[in-house]
């Protein structure tokens, strides 16, 4: 991810259903039977993983890496849009995907303990679904368990209802592989540090 984007332009179009299609678009390749074009009530996916990793450092040296994480998290890019960096009450608009598969919604910092705990609300513009990911760091002996857990709901009009569940597993795998492999990235940037 990248941060520091200053001129945030605003996207013409239904957030919800651009953030929809690029998840479908990624999708279609191994799921491409259960995609539909119906318009008949859209599928419910719940999003629901745990990810950890334990890290050689004390948490004081990886939590500059938890508020910011544009080093290590994948996919999207971040910046500024409302409140004090780093403090409860941040929203950072999040963009990722290009074309029709490009998507955006927002991220508020709505706790935050100094090398403890960080959790986000994530939410589309029209605040439709609605999301929770939490990082979670235990120092035990200078070394520190970091937890990362997303909790979220979001709705595919694009997915066969009947095929709902599938796609439901898939997702979350997807997911749950790429949160690992960001926490694995993240132990190998914070254990360089001298």
């Amino acid at each position: 991810m990248q941060s520091g984007l200053k001129d945030v332009v605003r996207r013409k179009g239904d957030i919800v259903r651009r953030i929809e299609k690029a998840l479908v678009l990624i999708l279609m390749g191994s799921l491409g039977s259960m995609v539909w074009a119906g318009d008949g009530e859209p599928s419910e996916i719940d999003l629901i993983t745990h990810a950890e990793v334990w890290i050689e450092r004390p948490a004081e040296v990886i939590w500059p890496r938890i508020l910011d994480a544009s080093e290590w998290k994948k996919l999207a890019t971040t910046s500024l849009h409302a409140g004090t960096k780093d403090t409860v009450g941040e929203v950072r608009l999040v963009r990722g995907g290009e074309g029709d598969g490009a998507y955006e919604f927002f991220m508020e910092t709505v706790a935050l303990q100094t090398a403890r705990h960080k959790v986000v609300k994530i939410y589309p513009e029209d605040r439709s679904h609605l999301g929770f990911a939490a990082w979670r760091l235990f120092n035990i002996g200078g070394r520190t368990l970091v937890t990362y857990d997303v909790y979220s709901e979001m709705a595919f009009p694009d997915v066969a209802p009947d095929q709902a569940g599938a796609f439901q597993d898939h997702y979350t795998e997807m997911n749950q592989t790429r949160f690992e492999s960001e926490l694995q990235l993240l132990k190998k940037i914070v254990e360089e540090i001298k």
